[in-house]
């Protein structure tokens, strides 16, 4: 054992260098494995626990339900607990959500509210409301306090709420109600960002229609948060009521998703494991070569396989040990200026002050990782010393890979078989044919045959460098899509320059985007065209069995034969408007034509599918009976005498939309149908002339001052959101940035490692070739000409890999362009796009960036060619 260690310790003094490089590899591979694991799950980890902390723990929300069916709920085997509440309506302020609510101690509790100020409710009219709302108001005074030395102040609220009557009909009761506000409440961050809308909370027996009673809800599952989405479908199968009331716990849905792995960074990048996988291999390969002649000698003389696999096996461990102490410091470095500087998961929390939480299991995954990768790229050198002859060693010989694999594989008795006839066949195809390579240059056939000597080193500095330029052109292939695709707000600004979106929560007749804005719009200089966007709910009775079973099945309708009302999206979009769409998108009129102006009766383009969210995740159809012609009554809600109620309107179907509208028209998700008319004819029916969106054409050469002069029309409008295509892309692009470091930072260490293969690879070749360097001299080659030679062979390496390189881009440019098709296909888009994705800029640069950095490793290598006199390299055995 002793003998071993002395050996050892000896090629450790002699290949130094090389150690440090083995050592290198271990510690960058670690630092990056286990600095990225541990910043991705210490933010994960601060994440989850600030939402659990933040969150309430039941599982499933409901909403505005009647009380026969919560009763069916509460009575369902699976359901734990139920905590309910009476739902009195919403009321809008600022054009913010809130819902009336009857205050329930139990909940307040369960949903992680505190009590600021005040008190609870304790009579009918009593309130509490949120702080933020309450300032408010205060501000703007809109309440009156009840008296001078009183904490308690009055307020008119105006609620709505829509509801169904007795005949399961909707009906909407729109009321003003005179509150006093008793107390004052804080929602925690979390709660206020996944709700709705924050609730204003009022004494339990507040004065209201029994009819019109429905109730809110927080239910716990014996099942917990196991498959609670098929909870809720078997529950709403047993309902039977047609309405999506029910859905899970959004808060947990969010830490779920929010904790889950980036997709910018991986646990680890596959770019740095292979890179140092890279280095380890070849500098191994390197070392074995300039110890081989030792090991052979001392296997002659008696040392067996074991020893020598002892000798490998110790000095693996102890790069090992080496590069991974080095690589948990680093790592843990890396760690905290990630965690400061990068979004590793969602974006509710911040979490770059989260505290570094390194556990034993990223610790050993870590070892896991960077033992396989060792063991990996030292396994093929390891097993063809063992299997070669100790003769043969002690010549610098050692058995190709390809033949100790032959070895291994020939024991099978149908691999021999396999291989048998493949000769066989080989040989009779290609009798008396011999590949000859016929070159003038004799220095370029030296260099030629040379490689071949290095053609395992050439093939993995060829893959390196490949990859390295497949991470730096994959940004310039995944932005190429011609079509926006991927890019819901692009697709939806599809030819327009300038798009307004109300993002507010009130659809009263005094917000959005008003008459006078779009006067102000249109009389500036530039202007081409608007596109004018409105909508709000309806409904219209149908047959359940004219539902297609998809849509159906969405609802958990069992009933196939009642009359029902159903929601439609009610859309008023002006002609010029819908022409355009035409115009920019043929075929988006699928059957019929567009609407006109029609005193009889008002003339509807129906889009008769929705969004399956549930189960396809794709457009399916809604009504398998609707067709050109049929006449409507849509009940759509209307402000007649200042009270907002549902008016009954009929409309006839004169076109139907194609499957391209989801993309490239809707706005509203389409989970439920769209009915579209035309603006005027909504603004009409409504008795609202503002619009939700706005979409604004100008001509090229005024562009910029269009834009400047449509922001400042709107820059007091908070609820107003302007965006145009930089601002699109600028939000889209904000974590962009990490996904291109991680691509630059394979690419350079991918490349670092293929210059080190290029110079440790001829640097090797040099020392094996020393007699026929010294031959060459003694019959006339100068320096400059064994330099000549290294350049070809650093043109060869160039070459190889350049190509390599190229096949991969070329790879992920047709993968990417498929992709694109696909997504279009699904979108209903037209793809005009190539078959392939090359970015040719960008492949040119990388090939010239190829040949330099092979050349320049190359000229590392010309100072061996003067380290030795002529007679001592034709003296060297």
């Amino acid at each position: 054992m002793k003998m071993i260690f002395n050996l050892l310790r000896g090629y450790v003094v002699k290949n130094f260098k090389k150690f440090l490089i083995m050592i290198f590899a271990i510690a960058v591979s670690t630092t990056i494995i286990f600095g990225s694991t541990v910043a991705r799950i210490s933010q994960s980890k601060y994440t989850m626990d600030e939402i659990y902390k933040q969150s309430p723990s039941y599982q499933i929300e409901v909403g505005n339900m009647n009380p026969k069916d919560f009763e069916t709920i509460k009575k369902d085997d699976n359901v734990k607990s139920c905590i309910i509440k009476k739902y009195f309506g919403q009321i809008t302020q600022y054009d913010k959500l809130y819902f009336l609510e009857e205050f329930n101690n139990d909940a307040f509790k369960k949903l992680k509210h505190t009590l600021l100020n005040g008190r609870f409710p304790q009579k009918n009219d009593e309130i509490i409301i949120s702080d933020d709302l309450f300032k408010s108001l205060k501000s703007d005074k809109k309440i009156n306090s009840v008296d001078s030395n009183s904490d308690e102040y009055y307020i008119d609220f105006r609620y709505t709420k829509d509801y169904l009557n007795k005949n399961d009909e909707n009906e909407m009761i729109d009321k003003t109600y005179k509150f006093k506000i008793v107390g004052t409440y804080k929602m925690t961050k979390i709660m206020n960002l996944v709700l709705d809308g924050q609730g204003i909370y009022v004494y339990k027996d507040f004065k209201y229609p029994k009819e019109v009673v429905t109730y809110n809800g927080l239910v716990d599952l014996k099942s917990g948060f196991k498959n609670v989405q098929e909870k809720i479908d078997e529950l709403s199968l047993k309902l039977d009521s047609g309405q999506l009331n029910m859905q899970t716990n959004r808060a947990l849905d969010m830490a779920i998703s929010e904790s889950g792995e980036s997709s910018s960074f991986n646990m680890f990048d596959t770019g740095i494991i292979i890179a140092s996988a890279f280095i380890i291999f070849n500098v191994f390969n390197i070392m074995m070569k300039e110890m081989i002649g030792e090991i052979g000698l001392m296997r002659v003389v008696g040392m067996s396989k074991n020893q020598s696999l002892a000798i490998f096996i110790l000095k693996n461990l102890l790069v090992l040990i080496l590069g991974s102490l080095i690589g948990f410091f680093g790592g843990y470095l890396l760690a905290q200026a990630m965690i400061k500087y990068l979004t590793l998961t969602g974006n509710s929390i911040d979490s770059s002050n989260a505290p570094i939480y390194i556990s034993s299991h990223i610790i050993s995954k870590t070892l896991k990782i960077t033992i396989s990768i060792l063991i990996v790229s030292t396994i093929v050198p390891i097993v063809t010393t063992l299997k070669s002859y100790p003769v043969s060693m002690m010549s610098g010989k050692l058995r190709s890979p390809f033949n100790v694999i032959d070895d291994v594989l020939d024991k099978l008795k149908v691999y021999r078989k396999l291989k048998l006839f493949l000769l066989n066949k080989y040989k009779n195809k290609h009798k008396s044919k011999t590949l000859i390579i016929k070159m003038n240059n004799m220095k370029a056939n030296i260099a030629i045959n040379n490689s071949k000597r290095n053609a395992m080193y050439i093939l993995s500095t060829a893959a390196v460098v490949g990859m390295a330029g497949l991470y730096g052109v994959m940004y310039f292939i995944t932005a190429d899509d011609g079509l926006d695709i991927g890019s819901p707000q692009l697709q939806s600004l599809g030819n327009y320059n300038i798009s307004l979106n109300y993002t507010g929560a009130s659809n009263s007749s005094d917000t959005g985007i008003s008459k006078e804005d779009l006067k102000k719009i249109t009389s500036i200089k530039g202007v081409d065209s608007i596109y004018t966007f409105a909508t709000d709910f309806g409904y219209t009775k149908l047959n359940t069995s004219d539902l297609s079973d998809s849509f159906r099945k969405s609802l958990s309708i069992n009933n196939k034969d009642k009359e029902q009302e159903m929601k439609f999206d009610i859309i008023g979009l002006n002609n010029e408007g819908l022409h355009s769409l035409e115009s920019d998108h043929k075929g988006i009129i699928e059957s019929g034509r567009i609407y006109k102006k029609n005193d009889k009766v008002v003339e509807a383009v129906v889009y008769n599918n929705y969004f399956d969210q549930g189960y396809s995740g794709d457009q399916q159809k809604f009504n398998e009976k609707l067709k050109l012609g049929d006449i409507l009554t849509v009940k759509i809600p209307a402000e007649i005498n200042g009270k907002l109620q549902y008016k009954p309107v009929n409309v006839k179907i004169i076109g139907f939309l194609s499957p391209k509208w989801f993309t490239v028209g809707t706005y509203t998700l389409s989970t439920v149908p769209d009915i579209l008319i035309d603006s005027d004819e909504y603004a009409k029916i409504t008795n609202n002339n503002n619009f939700s969106k706005v979409k604004i054409k100008a001509n090229k050469s005024d562009l910029s001052d269009v834009r400047d002069q449509v922001k400042n029309i709107f820059k007091n409008k908070i609820y107003i959101k302007y965006e145009d295509r930089n601002t699109i892309e600028n939000e889209e692009n904000e974590f962009v940035w990490q996904a291109i470091l991680r691509n630059i930072s394979n690419s350079a260490m991918l490349s670092i490692t293929a210059m080190i293969n290029i110079v440790f690879s001829i640097v090797t070749s040099i020392a094996i070739r020393k007699r026929e360097f010294g031959v060459m001299r003694a019959t006339g080659f100068s320096i400059k000409d064994l330099k000549c030679i290294l350049v070809f062979e650093g043109l060869i390496y160039g070459l190889v890999s350049s190509f390599t390189g190229f096949l991969l881009i070329f790879y992920k440019g047709v993968s990417w362009a498929n992709l694109n098709r696909t997504v279009a296909r699904l979108q209903h888009v037209p793809y005009n796009g190539d078959w392939y994705i090359l970015p040719k800029i960008p492949i040119l640069i990388f090939i010239l960036i190829t040949f330099i950095m092979c050349l320049l490793s190359v000229t590392f290598t010309f100072s061996k060619l003067n380290k030795d006199s002529v007679v001592s390299q034709i003296k060297e055995l």
